[in-house]
This record gives C-alpha cells, structure tokens and sequence, in this order.
C-alpha cells in the first residue's frame, strides 16, 4: 500500500528580488555572494526544491528554505539551477563523467558582497560621478550596488 502524495498550491507575493541568502545554521553551509527571491508566503518544511511558478505558469524559482518566525520563504532564481544542470550535462556529454563527480565551480574573489540601495553607498563614500555612471549602465529600476562585506581569508 503506498502513501497519497499531498499537492498544494500557495499563492505568494515576492517582496524582493535582490535578497541576501538566508542564514539556517550558526556553524552550518550558508550560501553567500548571490540573490534569492524572498515572499511572504505558508511554505513548511518539506517544500524545499518545490517550484515556483509566476503568473502564467512558468516555473522561475525553487523552494530554498523559510522562516517560520517570520512567515519569510526564500526562492534560488531558476537560471542558477539551469546553469548547474547544464554543467553536468556537458561533462557527462563530453568526458562521459558520472554527475556525482561533476564540479560545478563558482567564481570567488575572496569576499563577500551585501547589496545596499544608493542612499547607502553614498553615506559609505560612493561619489556622486560613480552613481551616475552605474544608474546610467544599470537596467532601468536598480536601486543599488555590490559592496564588500567582509574578506575571506583562505590558510592552507
């Protein structure tokens, strides 16, 4: 005798597109240097790598995790979980490599970065010159820069 699946659909509200990576664990993997979609929304446990599907039905994101403090729920944009699968993909393509010894690198300049809105970067010293130039190379409606957040020291 087999169990019946549930399926729920939650309806959801992204409130931020630009959200840092949620911290779980104290002493634990946390992601860092990338985005998350962030809603107010009912996910539990057990929805983790669920999709997230946008008005007309396209899938954009995958369930990464919540806070059931907060009712906060945290989406990894899709175009991450493509760009890894493909790596696999061409490497099993390629070299015939099983996909449990595939590596999917990420670039690193041993920092970490924090998105900040321009009012704040200006208080951190941006010059005036300098947001000018980034709001004219931006996408219409980016609301502020990369700035380092700490620097990541590797002992070998």
């Amino acid at each position: 005798m087999t169990a019946a699946k549930r399926v729920s659909i939650l309806a959801g509200t992204l409130a931020r597109l630009d959200r840092e990576a949620p911290h779980y664990k104290k002493d634990g993997y946390n992601d860092f240097n990338t985005f998350y979609m962030q809603a107010a929304s009912g996910t539990k446990g057990g929805s983790s790598g669920s999709p997230v599907v946008d008005c007309q039905g396209r899938a954009v994101a995958l369930n990464a995790g919540s806070k059931s403090s907060s009712a906060s729920a945290f989406f990894l944009p899709l175009e991450r979980v493509v760009r890894a699968l493909n790596l696999i993909r061409d490497c099993w393509d390629a070299f015939g490599i099983k996909s449990e010894s595939v590596y999917i690198p990420r670039g690193t300049l041993q920092m970490t970065f924090q998105h900040k809105g321009f009012e704040e970067t200006r208080r951190l010293g941006l010059r005036n010159e300098t947001e000018q130039m980034v709001r004219l190379v931006s996408p219409a409606g980016e609301t502020g820069m990369l700035v380092v957040d700490s620097v990541v020291i590797c002992l070998y």
